[in-house]
């Protein structure tokens, strides 16, 4: 029984990330179009200590930075729309939106240079073992 918790612990941590990325992406390209869902950001919106939370578990549990990349993410999408929150400045939806769509390719783009790096390094080790 505390083997099969612990495989659905691991695999809930480790999907978790992507789907909360997902929905912080989802629910800023709704908002953009004039659509305004409550349930998304209920279920899937992370709070700093959920984020540590999960960042501690990714480190302790040894996963590559694919599955801390998305948590980054989310936190990054979490910091801009607190900013714009609680400041004057006023960001209208459609560049909050763009904000949001160019911090989600340079994440991918993050995320395609160090899948390269980790697959020379590992074609370079079967090659010369």
């Amino acid at each position: 029984m505390e083997e099969i918790s612990h495989k659905i612990f691991l695999i809930v941590v480790k999907y978790l990330p992507i789907i909360i990325a997902l929905g912080y992406l989802i629910t800023s390209m709704l908002h953009c179009f004039g659509i305004i869902c409550y349930i998304i950001p209920n279920l899937f919106y992370m709070s700093p200590i959920t984020a540590l939370f999960i960042i501690c578990t990714s480190f302790a549990f040894k996963f590559c930075i694919w599955h801390r990349l998305p948590i980054y993410y989310a936190m990054t999408l979490h910091l801009i729309a607190t900013i714009d929150y609680y400041t004057a400045i006023t960001i209208t939806s459609f560049t909050l939106m763009f904000i949001y769509l160019v911090i989600a390719m340079i994440f991918i783009l993050i995320g395609m240079y160090l899948k390269n790096r980790y697959n020379k390094r590992k074609r370079y080790e079967i090659q010369y073992k």
